[in-house]
């Protein structure tokens, strides 16, 4: 008789992970507790992983469905017991989630936004243990460390989220601002082309003024660039060609006003410089520019 009650025991279906019986029962809470202790934040801490058994509840969703939704004004904090979750922004994938980790922590911590991602599962099922934001604060406010370890996860998916958005940046948004800035410079020096031609100015003249115009244009414009932190770099190289305008030419123009002809004139002592020369430094300086935009670009990538 005994040998047979053995065999009936275990020959027993035990419930399985993905089994909604596996978390019920007796020995629900034991399971449920050893899960919890797997978590990074409750780091093994058998008394932390017990009190929040005591003040949680099981969740289930099956794939496709939504543990949690974006904008929602839901704070409860999911900790996850069997499964993996999708996390989406607008409707994008920026990650994965799986069991022991956590999900909804955020909008506990500040129940004032509304929640800044979906949660979806991605298994054939999910079972979560579900935590009120009040159980949730109360908890780390006795246990400073695992606030600590919070922390720093938030601080780590920030970091990642940051990197994401980096990477998905292409070739074409790289160039936009630059592209832009070309055309604004177009557009401006065939403004200045046309408006030269009612002054009494030379043909070189006229090309001076709608270079000088192009090339000041453009690099305002890149310098309004949000992508890059390099201004400074900017500013100085239009510095530089405003100074070798100002030193290498006189620039004079005649126009006629009420029937009287006005003459105006700028003159500087001249260096001389040939075109050749002018167009060397020009390069030059766009080449500088360019390679401190990369460099900046990878920079601001790396963080």
């Amino acid at each position: 008789m005994a040998w047979a009650k053995m065999m009936n025991w275990l020959l027993r279906r035990k419930p399985a992970p993905a089994d909604p019986a596996h978390y019920i029962g007796n020995n629900a809470r034991s399971r449920i507790v050893a899960i919890l202790r797997r978590n990074e934040n409750v780091n093994d801490d058998e008394e932390l992983a017990g009190a929040l058994f005591e003040c949680g509840e099981l969740r289930q969703v099956k794939k496709g469905e939504d543990l949690i939704v974006e904008e929602g004004n839901d704070n409860d904090v999911y900790f996850l017991l069997f499964g993996e979750t999708d996390i989406l922004v607008d409707q994008k994938w920026i990650a994965t989630r799986a069991t022991p980790k956590q999900v909804g922590e955020m909008a506990a911590l500040d129940p004032a936004k509304p929640r800044s991602a979906t949660v979806r599962a991605k298994t054939e099922t999910v079972f979560a243990w579900c935590v009120t934001a009040e159980d949730f604060n109360r908890l780390l406010a006795s246990n400073p460390k695992a606030r600590e370890r919070i922390g720093r996860e938030l601080s780590d998916r920030h970091r990642e989220q940051l990197r994401r958005k980096a990477s998905t940046k292409t070739v074409f948004d790289f160039l936009l601002w630059p592209a832009l800035s070309i055309f604004a410079a177009v557009v401006i020096s065939a403004i200045i082309w046309i408006a030269t031609g009612f002054l009494f100015l030379t043909g070189v003249e006229r090309v001076i003024c709608t270079v000088t115009a192009a090339a000041v244009t453009f690099i305002l414009m890149l310098r309004h660039n949000p992508a890059f932190v390099w201004r400074r770099l900017i500013s100085i190289v239009l510095l530089g060609w405003i100074g070798l305008f100002l030193w290498d030419w006189t620039i004079s123009g005649k126009f006629n006003m009420g029937g009287k002809e006005t003459e105006i004139s700028l003159t500087a002592s001249g260096l001389n410089l040939d075109w050749t020369i002018v167009t060397l430094i020009a390069i030059v300086s766009i080449v500088l520019v360019v390679i401190f935009a990369v460099l900046e670009h990878k920079r601001m990538s790396a963080k």
